[in-house]
């Protein structure tokens, strides 16, 4: 059922009583509260559902960062990673959704991150460039689940491989607000970009390890 999201809504997913997943497809209004744009995004984010430690992501977020990506990552409550674009304004979701699919592609997250049999365990949010009437939407379970008492399991981490508490979470957010056009221009000052496509996904991702050998590679 779709249901607008409330205030309650947040203050009871941060007190751990009931956990809020939310659609980033929505329609913008004014202030009078007319749609003035539909099928729009404040966000979109990149769904990493291969489970453990979150070290085993620690070399993708810092690399990431170091290229220039303004985002941010939380552990996801099943031990995943979820990675945050906060826009600066609402931007169309079609376009949301082909950026996040060639980071996807261009770090070879749908290879490196698979099931036993080799099926991408990678998504991505918004999953539709529009709403489907009489259907719901594809929601994603948002951070800090039980912030409150001080047990969230699904914090932000750092490109340090800390993990911070919501207030600090706030602030990096605030920090790192982006727009597509900005990311596309990250996309341009990536290492190797005129390389073999396996080249610069191995030095971007660290998929392979200094002593991984030639058969490896």
């Amino acid at each position: 059922t779709k249901l607008s999201v409330s205030i309650d809504n947040y203050r009871d997913h941060l007190n751990g009583t009931c956990g809020c997943a939310v659609e980033p497809l929505c329609n913008v209004t004014d202030e009078n509260g007319n749609i003035v744009a539909r099928n729009m995004c404040y966000y979109g984010v990149i769904d990493i559902d291969v489970y453990g430690d979150a070290g085993k992501f620690l070399h993708l977020i810092r690399r990431m960062y170091q290229v220039g990506w303004k985002f941010t990552a939380y552990q996801s409550k099943s031990s995943g990673l979820h990675i945050y674009f906060m826009f600066r304004q609402p931007e169309s979701a079609d376009k949301v959704i082909e950026m996040l699919k060639k980071i996807i592609t261009t770090y070879g997250l749908d290879m490196l991150y698979c099931d036993d049999k080799h099926k991408s365990k990678v998504e991505y949010f918004p999953m539709h460039a529009t709403e489907v009437p009489g259907e719901d939407g594809k929601c994603v379970f948002l951070p800090y689940f039980n912030a409150a008492s001080g047990k969230a399991m699904n914090r932000m981490i750092t490109m340090d491989g800390a993990y911070v508490g919501l207030e600090k979470a706030l602030e990096y957010i605030k920090q790192n607000y982006t727009t597509l056009e900005e990311m596309e221009e990250t996309f341009k000052k990536l290492p190797y970009s005129d390389a073999p496509f396996c080249i610069q996904m191995m030095a971007l991702t660290g998929a392979l390890n200094a002593n991984a050998g030639r058969n490896k590679f």
